[in-house]
């Protein structure tokens, strides 16, 4: 009896439960609603479970009661796709389970998407919870921070090469930002479900409120976080990405801050700036006498880029980098003494750190060994990793291996 009532107790913590409407509640009880626009919230409930209703009602203030529906945020596996972007947002599904979700993970698990009325104040109801969010006014469109007015015949048609990241609903912003940037109408191509589309306006909305607030402060510093945000460089005919990716949150909560004055938010969006690497290095030929690093420099300027080996004293190489282009550096290796007289060398021993310098940014890259000694009984190798992404290649960290194809 013992035994069955174990098992029983095993099936109830594994099998979720169906999520009452009553027992679901904001994890923000303050969320930044824009007026007239897409009110978009984490939700928890008091039990977790799966089975979440696709939809729910939403009642305003003033008694008016819309329909919300509740979208799910995953995160994406992991592709060698060079953008590839990590979060994907789509149509709750009833094997969708909240039992899943590690504790301190604050960015998967439900939403709830709702459009709001023209006019819209006070708190929101839904569930068992009611909100009292921040609302902003909503500006038709990002504001033209060029020298040229919008071109209202064309519309934005994003490049093939990130054309598919630009397609996820979370990241759907980024693409009306790069047709606020080439002067031109965005595209309306968005999701064909109700929490796709919603999700994307949400973002393209609340971006839009904080460019227009940025921009009321200064123009320039407006300009050049969209710089940022926007970036790419060109390899012979190939255009890539090399905008910011994760920390661009951080510039949404400075954008979006109400207490914020006008000089403290153009002086924050600033120090942000400050703190961005646009530019992108990677080495291409590591083995024999001689190296070859490409950096892209997605500026609109020639910058100069200095790169020294460390260990003795050679003069830094200086190059010029031209603007929206990728070069290719060829380096020889410094000439090292041989630690092999004072006992067994290691790969840490044997690497080289070559030194590059752009501008204010300085950064020191490993070399691995110019050849791969092999002598009986094994040959120890450099580690392998996967491609470089956006991501990993902005952090200078290779993304992990997941277990099941580690060797």
């Amino acid at each position: 009896m013992k035994k069955i009532g174990t098992l029983l107790l095993l099936a109830t913590t594994n099998v979720a439960m169906a999520i009452p409407v009553e027992l679901i509640h904001a994890k923000n009880a303050t969320p930044i609603v824009p007026r007239g626009g897409v009110l978009m919230v984490p939700l928890i409930a008091e039990t977790l479970g799966n089975d979440w209703p696709e939809t729910i009602e939403v009642t305003l203030e003033g008694g008016q009661i819309i329909t919300g529906h509740i979208g799910w945020v995953e995160r994406l596996p992991q592709t060698s796709e060079w953008d590839s972007f990590s979060l994907h947002i789509r149509p709750v599904q009833r094997e969708h389970n909240t039992a899943n979700i590690h504790l301190k993970d604050n960015e998967t698990g439900p939403v709830l998407l709702a459009q709001m009325p023209a006019k819209s104040e006070g708190t929101v109801s839904f569930g068992g919870d009611t909100v009292d969010p921040i609302w902003f006014d909503l500006p038709e469109v990002f504001p033209n921070l060029n020298l040229q007015p919008v071109d209202a015949a064309k519309t934005y048609s994003s490049k093939s090469s990130y054309a598919d990241v630009l397609s996820y609903p979370l990241e759907h912003w980024r693409r009306s930002l790069l047709a606020s940037k080439e002067g031109v109408f965005p595209s309306t191509n968005i999701p064909p479900n109700e929490v796709g589309k919603l999700a994307s306006i949400h973002g393209t909305q609340l971006w839009r409120i904080g460019f227009d607030r940025l921009a009321k402060s200064s123009r320039g510093i407006a300009a050049e976080c969209r710089d940022l945000l926007t970036m790419t460089c060109t390899d012979k005919s190939t255009t890539f990405a090399c905008w910011v990716t994760a920390p661009s949150e951080r510039l949404l909560t400075i954008l979006l801050d109400k207490n914020a004055s006008s000089r403290q938010l153009a002086a924050r969006a600033l120090n942000w700036c400050s703190k961005q690497q646009p530019f992108l290095f990677w080495l291409e030929k590591v083995y024999g006498e001689d190296v070859i690093v490409a950096v892209a420099n997605p500026t609109l300027e020639v910058q100069l880029v200095a790169l020294k080996w460390r260990e003795g004293n050679d003069v830094p190489l200086l190059v010029d980098l031209q603007p929206n282009e990728t070069t290719r550096i060829t380096l020889q290796r410094a000439h090292t003494f041989d630690v092999s007289i004072f006992g067994p060398t290691t790969l840490r021993s044997a690497v080289q750190w070559l030194d590059i310098q752009i501008g204010n940014h300085a950064f020191g890259v490993p070399v691995v060994p110019s050849v791969v000694v092999a002598l009986p009984p094994a040959v120890q190798l450099q580690p392998l990793f996967p491609q470089w992404s956006l991501e990993s290649i902005k952090a200078q960290t290779p993304k992990k291996i997941p277990n099941s194809m580690a060797t």
